[in-house]
This record gives C-alpha cells, structure tokens and sequence, in this order.
C-alpha cells in the first residue's frame, strides 16, 4: 500500500527537478546564446582588424624606402617642420611665439 504522503513528497520532488531542468535549459540557451554573440563580435573584430592593416599597408608613407636608413631620412625631414634642436621657433605656435613676446590674450 502506497501511502498518500509519499505520493505528495515524490510530486513534489519531480516538480522541483522538473523546474530545475528546465531553469537549467534556459540558463544552458543563454550561455550560447552569449557564447555566439562573443564569437560573431570577434570575428568582426578580426576583420575590422585586416582591413585596417591593408589601409595601413597602402598608405604607408615610408613604402618606397628599402631599409631602415631611408626611413629615418625620411622620418627626420617630415619631423624638421616640427622640432629643431638649433631653432627654437620651430613647430611653435602664433599664441606661444605672441605670448613670449608679451603680448597676451590675442585671440
């Protein structure tokens, strides 16, 4: 004879695993579903990347230079207009060069 109680204990237990299987098909779905999202964003990442590279590749102004000589030559005489180490008005602003003259707040 099977008592009521045990009845009412065994539907209770099936219900909770029930709930927890499916809770854990949801938390599985998500996981993928994550896992996918990451994925796809990577390989997007990855191209992004490529394509990146190439555009580098193609605009790269020290291309035409056939070793690491020339593109320093060529490094310096891009960065003359910027720094120089015997003219200090080099690559220096109208504000900055007004300014040490004394003259202040020209805009």
């Amino acid at each position: 004879p099977v008592k009521p109680q045990s009845l009412v204990r065994g539907f209770i237990v099936r219900s909770i695993f029930h709930r927890a299987r499916l809770h854990a098909y949801e938390v599985g779905m998500a996981a993928v579903c994550i896992q996918r999202f990451w994925r796809r964003a990577g390989a997007v990442a990855n191209a992004v990347d490529e394509v990146l590279a190439l555009k580098r590749a193609r605009s790269n102004p020290f291309a035409s230079c056939e070793n690491p000589h020339e593109v320093l030559q060529r490094l310096r005489q891009l960065t003359s207009k910027l720094y120089d180490s015997e003219d200090v008005r080099v690559g220096l602003r109208i504000s900055t060069l007004l300014a040490r003259l004394g003259v202040a707040d020209v805009e």
